[in-house]
């Protein structure tokens, strides 16, 4: 084999380890790149109302990461530094108030992103979710030594209040610390305010008054046949001395 036959065949070879190299570098990249962009899906449901897909202002939901263990995850609703949850886990329990930027009544996409790491380095997740615009009108009176709550006694046409309660939210939900009771002979027709009470001075109340942003109401209604349920939860901070106004 001549100089230049031995030259050329090393040549070739060195050149085709090189292709080989820069081959695998290409696909090594790309696939760190696919990693890194694979869309992480939010799951949403209704605590009450697993099955449906399209929800209520107020409603309490579900959110959840799927296939994320991230120890810290940070999530924003509606793009609103004022809806912003820190957990230390992929689930929330959280929800959609009444926007009043947007159509009463009407059905249209919130927003929720959630910020969580991944390895070493952090990644997002989007997802925009059906949320029928109702407004709900409750009013809450602080006296002395009570509270008393006004709700409808029906919402939606169909939905009957049946209990209320009040919570702080703390790792990640809220969670009931006291029963309200509903006060005899309190209006239970359609449109109606029903009245429920805290009394007494419990050390609870006075945190709850002293911290009315991390302090929530929750109720819960049944339709009328009785056999489904739907909760709302609500931020005492909305609901505090405001006008208990009969729904339209």
């Amino acid at each position: 084999m001549s100089f230049w036959e031995s030259f050329w065949n090393t040549l070739k070879e060195h050149i085709g380890k090189l292709l080989a190299a820069a081959v695998a570098v290409i696909l090594i990249a790309g696939a760190t790149w696919l990693y890194h962009q694979v869309v992480i899906p939010i799951q949403v449901s209704s605590i009450t109302r697993p099955a449906v897909t399209d929800f209520v202002a107020g409603e309490e939901l579900r959110f959840s990461l799927t296939g994320v263990e991230s120890q810290n995850v940070f999530w924003i609703f509606d793009e609103d530094p004022a809806h912003f949850v820190q957990t230390k886990g992929p689930e929330v329990h959280y929800t959609f108030q009444f926007d009043p930027k947007g159509q009463k009544d009407a059905l249209w996409d919130r927003r929720v992103d959630a910020f969580f790491k991944t390895g070493g380095r952090y990644s997002t997740a989007t997802k925009l979710v059906r949320v029928t615009n109702t407004q709900f009108k409750a009013a809450i009176q602080v006296k002395p030594s009570s509270f008393e709550l006004t709700v409808p006694s029906a919402v939606m046409g169909n939905w009957y209040v049946s209990s209320a309660k009040l919570g702080t939210f703390e790792d990640a939900a809220v969670r009931n610390k006291l029963d309200f009771t509903l006060l005899p002979g309190t209006a239970q027709g359609h449109g109606e305010g029903v009245v429920y009470q805290l009394q007494g001075k419990e050390d609870f109340l006075t945190k709850a008054l002293e911290d009315r942003s991390n302090t929530w109401v929750t109720l819960d209604y049944k339709s009328r046949e009785g056999n489904q349920s739907l909760r709302l939860i609500e931020p005492m901070a909305d609901l505090t001395n405001s006008k208990y106004r009969p729904p339209s």
